[in-house]
């Protein structure tokens, strides 16, 4: 056993693909983990496109809870799924109808989000019986021999499980489960799934493709649980030390196989993500805790080359790339653009790392900074360009805000530390009570340019500024052009000084 501390990385608000903590191994560890996962690679599980046939899905609907059924199919993994919708007529029948060329599972649902997993193959005809008022429970199949066993496979399987709360990220059992306990209790679980397919299929017949799907959702369910385990415990725990057994990721040897149809199935990018968070917060981070979180996503990019392969790899680097534009400096991630556009042979991923590339472009650094004119807590109007000549560190904040409220102490010690410099501390508040905020400014006495902005003005401007969450901050040069589109927080020192005085040196 080894004591291992789990620094905390020097940003309250992080990204994707890093937890808040990290483990540390030693590298020897870490090269086998990665080469063990390499060697993966090399077996796979026939899941492979079919010739397109038709799949037809119709029923009914008692007691229906909306007048549409939709089935749900997650051809990207970057983007929301696809849906086909019908309506329910006035007996409360649908029919969906589409054509298929791969074993797909698929959710069909109803109303506001009532949701059933169906798995469907190509030619499948189903005829569904369901209850708005116990969607799930009631449901009952008829059609095709195989087509009707694989729905009752998963319906009873559900029932058997989830239904009862018999999952791997049981809060209690991840929380109070030491490593070898919660390793047992996980390879109980999955033994306890694997025996239901078992059971079911010496009773039933279904198909190879359906028992192939159901060992990947399984084992990747599994295999996820135990990678997020020492990260979610010590979480639960509040901890930041952990021992974790020298042998802990030998569970990886039982997980042989990779398909790059199985990127369509959600418990497989579960893994995927599961298994690079992992590998990256022990190789890169870990031990690392004044870690430069601007290189955060093209580290991550770097990365993804040298921990997967195949169809996974660019499924990685395309959600770094997209989280980076979101989430990190654009300026930094879309130097990878190119690279990836060139390189990539999935259209479905290059058509998503696109829109995110000219959708954000105008954000980055050396862009002109979005003009806005906004009253200020004196009353009067107040635009960007009234303050060219000066760098301005631009925090969108509201009083409703607990993390923004947090960093207003660091801001006060921040403009003093720039006193006498050609440095403005502009807040832009998103409050809809104009008087709340006025009363917080006032008795927090709080120092800056204060502006608010309310209805129409605060759309426009979160949607200039991509204010997907606040607090969000940039920081724009004297030339009214953006020097850094995701600066650190007041609190982050000594970056966030660092970032400013390098605005300042912009001529």
């Amino acid at each position: 056993m080894k004591n291992l501390t789990l620094p905390q990385p020097p940003s309250l608000q992080l990204p994707l693909f890093v937890s808040s903590q990290t483990i540390q191994t030693t590298q020897t560890q870490l090269t086998q983990l990665l080469l063990l996962f390499l060697l993966l690679f090399s077996f796979t599980l026939p899941l492979r496109a079919q010739q397109a046939k038709p799949v037809v899905i119709k029923g009914t609907v008692a007691n229906p809870q909306g007048r549409t059924v939709a089935v749900s199919i997650f051809a990207n993994p970057l983007t929301n799924p696809f849906t086909y919708t019908d309506t329910l007529d006035a007996n409360n029948a649908f029919r969906i109808s589409f054509d298929l060329g791969i074993p797909l599972p698929v959710q069909l649902v109803h109303g506001r989000g009532l949701s059933v997993p169906i798995y469907l193959e190509p030619g499948d005809s189903l005829v569904i019986a369901a209850n708005g008022m116990n969607y799930a429970g009631d449901m009952q199949f008829a059609g095709k021999g195989q087509a009707v066993n694989h729905q009752i496979c998963l319906r009873d399987f559900d029932r058997a499980f989830a239904v009862r709360g018999i999952t791997y990220n049981n809060m209690q059992q991840v929380r109070l489960l030491n490593f070898e306990q919660y390793r047992s209790f996980t390879d109980s679980l999955r033994n306890a799934q694997m025996q239901f397919l078992t059971g079911f299929t010496q009773k039933t017949p279904v198909s190879e493709s359906f028992k192939n799907l159901f060992k990947i959702m399984v084992d990747c369910q599994w295999g996820a649980a135990l990678l997020n385990y020492p990260n979610d415990h010590a979480r639960f725990n509040a901890k930041q030390t952990i021992e974790i057994p020298a042998n802990y990721n030998t569970f990886l040897n039982e997980l042989r196989f990779l398909d790059d149809n199985a990127v369509l199935i959600p418990a497989y990018i579960q893994f995927i993500d599961a298994f690079f968070n992992s590998s990256f917060n022990q190789q890169v981070l870990s031990g690392k805790p004044n870690y430069n979180l601007d290189n955060l996503y093209i580290d991550q990019y770097e990365f993804a080359k040298t921990a997967i392969k195949g169809k996974a790899m660019y499924y990685i680097m395309a959600k770094v790339f997209t989280e980076g534009v979101q989430n990190g400096r654009i300026e930094i991630i879309n130097t990878k653009y190119n690279e990836f556009m060139s390189t990539c042979p999935y259209p479905e991923y290059k058509e998503v790392v696109e829109f995110m590339h000219k959708s954000n472009l105008y954000l980055a650094a050396g862009s002109p900074a979005p003009a806005f004119t906004l009253e200020s807590i004196d009353g009067k109007m107040v635009s960007l360009s009234d303050l060219k000549g000066k760098v301005i560190y631009l925090d969108f904040w509201a009083t409703w805000c607990g993390p923004c409220k947090q960093q207003l102490p660091h801001g006060k010690k921040l403009k003093e530390q720039f006193e006498g410099k050609d440095v403005v501390f502009l807040y832009i508040s998103t409050d809809k009570e104009r008087s709340q905020w006025e009363n917080y400014v006032k008795n927090q006495n709080l120092p800056g340019l204060h502006l608010i902005a309310t209805g129409q003005n605060a759309q426009i401007i979160g949607q200039q500024y991509q204010v997907r969450g606040i607090p969000k901050y940039f920081i724009i040069d004297r030339n009214g052009n953006i020097a850094n589109s995701k600066p650190r927080r007041p609190s982050e020192q000594p970056w966030v000084a660092q970032q400013i005085e390098e605005a300042l040196k912009i001529k």
